[in-house]
This record gives structure tokens, sequence and C-alpha cells, in this order.
């Protein structure tokens, strides 16, 4: 079964003992406008929070017409859908550059980016961020559901648990990252 914005908070809804929802509609009532609210929120939280891989985007970015006034020889708009920088410039090249706002200035007429994207369907997640994204929910939404502190707290222990688990085992899919030789570790070995 494939996940959804809906089908998370409901779920979420449900471990804190309350009605399930069909949708982020008013006519729902308030705990579908807070699910509503509360979703965009958790969603990009939780990208932000690690590679995930199913966020993970490439792209050759193109420079603006308008090079910067000064510093920097050009300047590139970053992508819409844009989270966080995961790699700015090809594999082993490090071209200088800085972020400012939605723009990255470097002195490369080219730049590769690789990018968490903001994937808002969940459908296209790994089970596990969908998982984590119950948990966080339950977390944001145990105290204004049930209106006990300590089952918030309890939330936000097992959601920032579940997010260690996850981070973990979702590094793990790739190979390691090798290190250059570097004169720092020359001299240990």
């Amino acid at each position: 079964m494939s996940s959804s914005a809906i089908s998370l908070c409901s779920n979420a809804l449900q471990q804190l003992g309350d009605d399930p929802i069909a949708s982020f509609s008013l006519s729902e009532g308030k705990r579908a406008r807070l699910c509503g609210n509360i979703w965009p929120q958790v969603r990009d939280y939780l990208l932000r929070k690690h590679a995930w891989p199913c966020a993970r985007k490439r792209l050759i970015l193109a420079p603006e017409a308008t090079a910067p006034t000064f510093d920097w020889g050009y300047s590139f708009v970053l992508p819409g859908d844009w989270l966080r920088n995961l790699q700015v410039g090809q594999r082993g090249e490090r071209p200088n550059f800085e972020l400012e706002g939605r723009k990255i200035y470097a002195d490369t007429a080219t730049l590769y980016l690789v990018y968490v994207w903001r994937n808002e369907d969940p459908a296209l997640w790994d089970s596990l961020l969908c998982d984590l994204a119950c948990a966080e929910l339950q977390a944001r939404l145990a105290y204004p559901i049930t209106q006990s502190a300590s089952l918030a707290q309890l939330k936000r222990q097992e959601a920032d648990q579940m997010l260690r688990e996850a981070k973990s085992i979702a590094g793990q899919d790739n190979e390691p990252e090798e290190w250059g030789d570097s004169p720092f570790t020359d001299v240990r070995y």
C-alpha cells in the first residue's frame, strides 16, 4: 500500500487514539486543519534532516545573465524545489561558492549540484521515511489531540530515536565515502 500525506496523518491520529481523516479540508474539522497545517512543516523538516535517497536530485545549473556586483564571477538560482545542498561541484572538485538567499555565487561558469528536493509524494518515499513521518506527526500532534504532556514527551522521544535509527540505516545504502590521500592521513601510516 502506498503512502500519502493523508494516510500518514490518519495513521498518526489513530495511533494517538483519535479518528482518521479523509482529507485536509475544513469540513473534516479541527483535526484535519491541524494536520494540514503541520504536514508541510514535518515533510520539509524530515527531508532536510538527512540525505534520503528518495529525495536527491542532480542538476547542472547555468549562470544568470547578470553577474554579482562583486566578489564572485557568476550567480546561480537554486531550483524551486531545493531544500538543502548535498554536493556543489563534481565529485572530487570542490569549487569555492557561497549560498546567499536562493542563489549560489561561484567563480565557475557551470555549477554541478546535488541537492535534497521537496519530494511531496510519500508514495515515492522509502518505507523508513514514511514510518518516521508518522512518528514525527504523532510527536507534534500528541499534545493538541490528547492534551497529555507526558504522552507528547514520550512521542517526541520515540520520534527522535526513530530518526537516529532511520538515518543510520539509510546511510548504509551507499558505498562508504573514500578519503583521498592527505598529509594528515599519510603521517599516521
